[in-house]
Formats: structure tokens, C-alpha cells, sequence
């Protein structure tokens, strides 16, 4: 019998102490949406402080967003792609659970389009924009972005494209390269699985050997992100402490930050986690 009060009691205090902690983390995401709106209302969601980005002492050279909420902002989610182009962070890796990016990359595409246009195409030179869709449906794009925002197919896949029929826009030599991937969960472990399988036909019609098999044969197999360097950087965006089956081969050195929600992300918000990027030492386990 004082057993059945003991596991009442503790029941008790577990459901007060869960309560309390439920209760504490709503005000806490309350308090920050009020903040949030109130700093967009009283100073606007101004442009990325490019002056703070140059006094960082590094920049991802690959940065990717997990999307850990159920609706996708498209308009905000362009921002911050936009916001990354300014600062010279040439391949950015987009993911969400469900794979909505995916269906619905026009509507995204449209909207990083017009963000590139208001906010910086004074200060930009024309680019190369890979878009990757990871969709057996779509094949890779490429199209050029010239300095009004105004993005033309590479129709002849020479980086060079004619503007109203009487002269080109720029050269792949002459113009950054910006790529932006569209990721999903069937890109990461099941990518793994289908390279495991690619490999072990190999091993059966004896192409290769077991003693063969090592890390740059498993990544030679894989197709999601494939010729694109590892991510420097990972944001999740949510409040979710998780990785959300993000390709999990590409992600063994990368440094993880949080940004609680990208509705109504502010430059800001960006600029603190790469400032926190920038001051962290890595040291590769040593």
C-alpha cells in the first residue's frame, strides 16, 4: 500500500514539474514572438550588416537550414537565402520534413527572385545560380542572374545568355557561382542505403574488391549533394532539438545552430549565428 503512495506521489511531482516546464517554454516562445514583431514594427527587417560580416574572422563556405516547422514561409525563407548570397555564402542546402520546398520550388524560386531584386541589386554583380531540386521529375538548373534581379536560362550551358537579343550577361568565368540545394529525408539515409546496394552489386560481379570499400568509395555512390562540399554550417529553424534525418554522411564536422522560428527571421538573428560560427575553433577531435 505505501508503495502504490510512493508511485502516486512521484507521478504527482512529475506531472507538476512536466507542467511547469510545458508552461514556461509557451511564455518563453510568446515573449519572443512579441519581441520579434515589436522589433519588426519599431525598426523594420533591415538588410544583413555586411560591415559585421566582414569583420568575421571565417564564413561558411556551405550553410544549411532545416525547416522544423510544419508551414513554410516562402517569402522568409527567400530572406535568408538572400541574406546569405550578400555575404558570399555561395551554397545553401534547404530542408524540411515533408518535402514541401520540393513541390513547391516555382513559388520559392519566384520569391528568392523578388527578395534578390528589392534588397540587393544595387550592390550585386550578375551570377551563375545552380538550383538542385533533388527531383527525379526535374533535372539540375542553371540560370544567370543579372545586376537588375532578372535570372535568364544558361540555355547554352556556357554561362552566357543574350539580353533582349543584342549582348550577353556575364561569363561563367567572370561570375560567382551560387547553388542552392532542395533536400528531403528520402536524400539522406535512403541515399546511404541505395549507395550500400550500388556497392555490394559491385562486390558481386566483382568489380571491386571488399578490401576496396573505404570512405571515398561510399561518398563516389551518393547523389544527394553530389560534387558540393559538406556543410560548414547547419541552422535549424524551430524550436525542435533535431536533425530531422538531414544527410547525416555530409554532416560529421558541421557546427549546429538553432534560430527558434523563420517566420519573421531577422537579419539579426542570422548575423548572431554566424558571428558564433566565426569565433569557434574547431578542432577535429584533437
Amino acid at each position: 500500500m505505501v508503495g502504490n503512495y510512493s508511485n502516486y506521489l512521484f507521478i504527482c511531482i512529475f506531472w507538476i514539474l512536466h507542467s511547469s516546464f510545458s508552461l514556461l517554454d509557451y511564455l518563453l516562445v510568446i515573449i519572443n514572438k512579441f519581441i520579434t514583431k515589436l522589433q519588426l514594427k519599431l525598426v523594420g527587417n533591415k538588410f544583413l550588416d555586411l560591415s559585421e560580416i566582414a569583420k568575421l574572422s571565417k564564413l561558411p563556405k556551405h550553410i544549411a537550414f532545416i525547416i522544423l516547422e510544419d508551414q513554410i514561409n516562402y517569402s522568409d525563407l527567400s530572406n535568408l537565402v538572400t541574406w546569405c548570397i550578400a555575404a558570399e555564402i555561395n551554397t545553401i542546402s534547404l530542408f524540411d520534413m515533408h518535402g514541401h520546398l520540393k513541390r513547391s520550388q516555382g513559388v520559392f524560386l519566384t520569391q528568392v527572385n523578388k527578395k534578390y531584386s528589392e534588397l540587393v541589386m544595387k550592390n550585386e554583380k550578375p551570377f551563375n545560380f545552380k538550383w538542385i531540386p533533388h527531383n527525379d521529375s526535374s533535372n539540375d538548373q542553371t540560370v544567370i542572374v543579372n545586376t537588375n534581379g532578372v535570372m535568364y536560362p544558361d540555355t547554352n550551358g556556357n554561362g552566357n545568355v543574350i539580353v533582349n537579343g543584342n549582348g550577353k550577361n556575364g561569363s561563367a568565368q567572370e561570375n560567382k557561382n551560387v547553388t542552392i540545394s532542395l533536400l528531403s529525408p528520402e536524400d539522406g539515409k535512403h541515399d546511404i542505403v541505395l549507395a550500400a546496394k550500388a556497392i555490394g552489386l559491385k562486390v558481386h560481379d566483382r568489380q571491386i574488391v571488399p578490401n576496396e570499400i573505404n570512405e571515398n568509395l561510399v561518398e563516389s555512390n551518393l547523389r544527394s549533394n553530389k560534387n558540393l562540399p559538406d556543410p560548414c554550417l547547419m541552422v535549424r529553424l524551430g524550436r525542435t532539438a533535431s536533425n530531422a534525418d538531414f544527410l547525416p554522411w555530409q554532416i560529421r564536422l558541421t557546427e549546429i545552430h538553432s534560430i527558434p522560428s523563420h517566420h519573421q527571421v531577422t537579419s539579426s538573428q542570422l548575423l548572431d549565428v554566424l558571428q558564433k560560427f566565426g569565433s569557434c575553433r574547431q578542432r577535429f577531435g584533437k
